[in-house]
């Protein structure tokens, strides 16, 4: 499951996240707390992992950092991850369509120029690969109503 980080407070380089931001923090919680979550991945800045946070107290597990810059090393560990994963990605508005793309082939609706909207933060992307399959199926649901 690829997440966008949820709302930042400011446009500083690394800010926390917003009220508004940390009740989506708090929702993805709820949602996922008891789904059987066994890894959690967030990049370097706090707006990231501030998104997981919850899931993480909720579900007894560290959120790991991983280079916003490395990708494709994250695609290669997500792909290499084993049967039976469920791995929760906190990541970047320019990131997030990229690593959808690599691990399925899919382009996600409203993508321009590689990055979600500057607004886009309901998107919850879920990715499953059957076994057999040659590349995940993609499911895209949001976190805001109509």
């Amino acid at each position: 499951m690829v997440v966008r980080h949820a709302e930042k407070a400011s446009a500083e380089k690394d800010p926390a996240l917003s009220e508004r931001g940390r009740t989506r923090a708090n929702a993805l919680a709820t949602l996922l707390g008891h789904a059987g979550v066994t890894q959690l991945l967030a990049t370097q800045y706090r707006r990231t992992q501030e998104t997981l946070a919850p899931l993480a107290a909720k579900s007894a597990l560290h959120v790991e950092v991983r280079q916003a810059d490395k990708t494709l090393d994250l695609v290669a560990e997500l792909r290499n991850s084993p049967d039976g994963s469920f791995i929760v990605v906190a990541t970047h508005s320019n990131v997030l369509p990229l690593i959808v793309e690599e691990l399925s082939g899919v382009t996600l609706r409203g993508v321009e120029d590689h990055a979600l909207p500057e607004d886009d933060f309901a998107r919850v992307i879920v990715m499953t690969e059957p076994c057999g399959a040659t590349r995940p199926s993609v499911v895209e649901l949001s976190s805001d109503g109509p």
